[in-house]
């Protein structure tokens, strides 16, 4: 009998965020969970797997959160009286932004706590710190590491062509949001004396990126920070960093990184905060292009970051090594139905 799993979100095919389709098994079968009347009526499966429950409480409006997160909550008491198992992977647990629902959230996390059977971290890190949070039987948690993104042979193009800017771009993307610090990385960025330029690249709201913009006008030297804010296409991304010397991370505030994965599977030096997720995200998969700072972020940091040598340090087995990723889900998902 095959097994069924209802996932949320599910992407099987995206560009923008290839987590959901990387963990897909080939023996089970999907459902992507929608929130239209026919989607949350189907309960038709075995194992309803969510991603980020707390999406909601991230909208701007009060009333969207609220009956944003009153439809999640239904839905997994539904799921539990027609006896479907729940599955958390654990992303997050705690709000960057919103910080005026505070209670909201508490009351959620707790809610899930009782609803969830199985909980999948992506580090023993943030396993260790949810447990400080909530009393829960250490059966019920366990850890599957994020897995390595899939990148394109023809987007991979590491030609000469492509270095003639290597020594001196440096590249921050990702969601741009407040707690990452990018004000503190243009400021620290252009204290540096050199020729060097910063791309920040990546989404970001109307009313950040006019904030980001009025702080380069005032600032000396800035035509070497370029934004290239919106959305990006995978094989855009590759460019970037197939041509800059390195990737910035400036933020600390850090339970998991995409950013992280996608700069290690590309093969670039990274320049991150010495914390213990970092650490031990490097330290597993073994890699060798991490430049470590204590936070916050300085000059010397950037200044000690830019005497590593550009060499690509992609030497990873990413079709094994997500394997691996596929099976933990698969096993998991057997223990509980």
């Amino acid at each position: 009998m095959i097994m069924i799993v209802k996932m949320w979100p599910l992407q099987k095919e995206s560009t923008a965020n290839q987590y959901t389709s990387l963990i897909l098994h080939d023996v089970i079968e999907y459902k992507p969970h929608k929130w239209n009347l026919k989607n949350v009526l189907d309960m038709r499966f075995d194992i309803f797997h969510m991603h980020w429950p707390e999406t909601y409480l991230n909208l701007p409006k009060r009333y969207q959160q609220l009956i944003g997160t009153l439809c999640v909550v239904l839905f997994l008491v539904v799921c539990k009286l027609f006896s479907k198992k729940i599955v958390w992977t654990v992303h997050n647990f705690k709000p960057h932004e919103n910080h005026n629902n505070i209670k909201i959230s508490e009351f959620f996390r707790t809610f899930l706590v009782r609803m969830v059977d199985k909980f999948i971290f992506l580090t023993e890190v943030s396993k260790d710190e949810f447990l400080k949070i909530y009393n829960i039987d250490n059966s019920r948690l366990t850890v599957i590491h994020h897995p390595l993104y899939q990148v394109n042979e023809c987007c991979h193009d590491i030609s000469a062509a492509n270095h003639s800017s290597i020594n001196n771009k440096y590249l921050f993307f990702g969601l741009i949001r407040p707690y990452k610090n990018i004000e503190l990385l243009m400021n620290e960025f252009i204290k540096y004396d050199s020729d060097s330029v910063l791309i920040i690249m990546g989404g970001c709201s109307n009313t950040l990126a006019t904030e980001l913009r009025n702080m380069k006008k005032k600032i000396d030297f800035k035509e070497r920070i370029k934004f290239k804010f919106g959305y990006y296409n995978e094989q855009q991304l590759q460019q970037e960093l197939n041509q800059c010397k390195g990737v910035i991370i400036p933020y600390s505030d850090i339970m998991n990184s995409g950013v992280l994965y996608r700069a290690i599977t590309a093969g670039v030096n990274v320049l991150l905060p010495r914390i213990r997720y970092t650490e031990e995200v490097v330290n597993s998969l073994k890699y060798q292009g991490a430049v470590f700072y204590d936070p916050p972020l300085d000059t010397n940091d950037i200044a000690t970051f830019n005497g590593i040598p550009s060499v690509n340090h992609n030497n990873f087995d990413v079709d094994t090594y997500n394997t691996y990723i596929k099976n933990a889900h698969y096993e998991l998902y057997q223990t509980i139905i």
